[in-house]
């Protein structure tokens, strides 16, 4: 298993898995097309700090490999994506979790059987430059929050809907760094400090926040 922190976009890479189930140990081949990508998935919850690439999987390589040309495992496939909206279709959009975040949930997994997430008690959207100037935010960059849960660690901490938060304990949330790569360094109890663009004035502020433990069905 490789280290995924290395990656870089137009990177050689090889897929393994069996495709459509039956298909046993196909091989395919592609490059790094993103890194640091977030995805919707069918569930509701997003996934965040996703390998875009662009060899061919299907459905059946989801838990294969996905490897450098040193043969070292840099991603597990998970999902692809074929349609953008009802009539367009979209080619060679498949998506990996960096090794580095398997690495973390295998430890987690050995030592204590279950995996154990901080809790903010936020939904929110990442934000760029374009959703930024198209929405006529104050900032660039963040996690622009859509809901509070009530009683959450967040809402406790007096953090409000339209806040975006832009670093946690003064890393920047950017687009290749996500909300959930750096609430993942820390475990439920911890105190963090978050930078806030306040929505109804753009304001800087700073609130502490303790985390809290990720419920199971979010």
């Amino acid at each position: 298993i490789g280290g995924s922190s290395t990656l870089r976009v137009g990177e050689d890479i090889v897929a393994i898995g069996s495709a459509l189930g039956e298909y046993t140990n196909t091989v395919t081949q592609g490059i790094v097309s993103g890194l640091g990508r977030s995805l919707d998935s069918q569930g509701g919850a997003g996934m965040e700090n996703m390998i875009q690439h662009d060899a061919p999987i299907n459905p059946g390589n989801s838990g294969g490999p996905l490897l450098n040309m040193q043969g070292q495992v840099v991603g597990v496939n998970t999902a692809v994506v074929r349609q953008a909206e009802p009539g367009v279709t979209a080619e060679g959009l498949g998506f990996a979790i960096p090794s580095n975040t398997v690495k973390d949930i295998a430890s987690q997994l050995i030592e204590n059987g279950q995996v154990v997430r901080p809790f903010l008690g936020i939904s929110y959207q990442l934000i760029n430059p374009q959703i930024a100037a198209a929405q006529n935010l104050p900032v660039d960059h963040g996690a622009f929050i859509a809901d509070v849960v009530a009683g959450g660690p967040a809402a406790t901490a007096g953090v409000q809907a339209n806040d975006i938060v832009t670093a946690i304990d003064g890393q920047e949330i950017s687009q290749t760094t996500s909300l959930q790569d750096i609430l993942f360094q820390h475990k439920p109890g911890d105190t963090v400090e978050l930078t806030i663009a306040r929505g109804t004035t753009g304001e800087t502020v700073t609130v502490q926040v303790t985390l809290g433990t990720r419920p199971a069905d979010q």
